[in-house]
């Protein structure tokens, strides 16, 4: 069995409302094995033997049982360890920001158009790093003040969900500190 993070978008915001047990509910019934929710904002870890048609498959039956679309983006738990260790921000960088660096998932590595309009749009006060499936987001007043256009990004980089980098790390420590040399 292989660990993998499922990150689900969509998840407890515009009025949908999923809780934890019921997306373990939903993953179990796939046969996927010890599902365990993870906050609030749809990340289930779960093991299974291979990842070949699982998102797949996970999108089709989270949209039949939850009665709406969910994007859903999946990671391996080695993926997910070293995104949890990544440090795309200097420490200069983060010692003057207020805002938390946020880690966005992506479906697939952009091409090198695509990588070089997002990251034209990166400012002083608002840092991008793009790194493999990652954009990484550095919001110095705060996503709420953010003026960085999310929607233009979203429109480059396709579907992806967003997850502070605390909150990836949190998943790491608590789900995969046992696939460290996995």
């Amino acid at each position: 069995m292989n660990r993998y993070i499922a990150f689900l978008r969509g998840i407890n915001v515009g009025g949908h409302r999923v809780t934890g047990p019921e997306l373990e509910r939903v993953f179990a019934q796939l046969d996927l094995h010890s599902p365990k929710s993870f906050l609030a904002s749809g990340n289930v870890v779960f093991d299974a033997p291979s990842a070949n048609g699982l998102v797949a498959s996970l999108q089709k039956h989270l949209e039949a049982q939850l009665g709406y679309a969910v994007p859903t983006l999946l990671r391996s738990a080695k993926e997910v360890i070293e995104l949890a260790q990544q440090e795309p921000f200097s420490p200069a960088e983060l010692g003057v920001a207020k805002g938390k660096p946020q880690v966005t998932l992506l479906v697939k590595a952009p091409s090198a158009a695509v990588r070089k309009q997002v990251l034209s749009l990166s400012s002083a006060d608002d840092r991008l790093v793009l790194e493999g499936k990652q954009l990484y987001w550095l919001p110095k007043f705060g996503i709420s003040k953010s003026d960085l256009d999310v929607r233009s990004l979203e429109r480059s980089l396709g579907i992806q969900t967003t997850r502070t980098l605390n909150t990836i790390q949190r998943l790491a420590k608590k789900f995969l500190s046992d696939q460290e040399g996995a």
